[in-house]
């Protein structure tokens, strides 16, 4: 699937949340703006690092009228546990199967993308800081690269970042600004 561009139409596809329940992409959108991010794996220190700084920040979030979305490996009840043991206070949902990932245009990388300079420095800092990192789960592929999606109601990509290795993520600033919030 190729890469999403500002301005294409975000795809439909299907999700679940922790409790089995189907959700459509295209209903997440449907009323207001979403910031998608879709996770490596539960053991992915740079995607932990994210998470802490998405609950903490989640309040600008919302106050621009957007909600914050967590896509997550695995199957509905361990995402469910995941977020429930970090206290999410936003949505979680499962893609097992990875047919979001690959709708959504993102990859599968090597271990030298993991392994960077970049990478291993950003997670000693991470690790110094109190994260640890850990192995994903059954199930889920350590090779999948996170990316983060801002759409706006109606489902047109305001935003799209594909993380070029596990630590690029982008900064919280780029994501309120293509939020439409200061």
């Amino acid at each position: 699937m190729p890469r999403l561009q500002p301005g294409d139409q975000a795809p439909d596809v299907a999700l679940y949340s922790p409790d089995g329940t189907l959700i459509r992409t295209a209903d997440l959108w449907r009323d207001r703006p979403v910031l998608l991010n879709f996770f490596r794996h539960f053991g992915c220190i740079h995607c932990k690092d994210l998470l802490a700084q998405l609950r903490q920040e989640n309040p600008r979030i919302v106050e621009a009228g957007a909600r914050t979305i967590g896509v997550f490996q695995g199957s509905p009840g361990n995402v469910g546990n995941h977020c429930r043991e970090r206290s999410v206070p936003f949505e979680c949902l499962s893609d097992a199967g990875g047919e979001g990932y690959d709708a959504f245009g993102l990859e599968r990388s090597g271990v030298t993308t993991w392994l960077s300079p970049a990478t291993v420095v950003k997670g000693l800092k991470l690790y110094r800081r109190g994260l640890t990192t850990g192995l994903p789960h059954t199930g889920q592929d350590v090779r999948q690269m996170p990316g983060t999606f801002v759409v706006s109601k109606g489902g047109r990509v305001r935003l799209a970042h594909y993380n070029r290795d596990p630590a690029d993520n982008p900064s919280l600033d780029v994501l309120l600004g293509a939020l439409g919030a200061s």
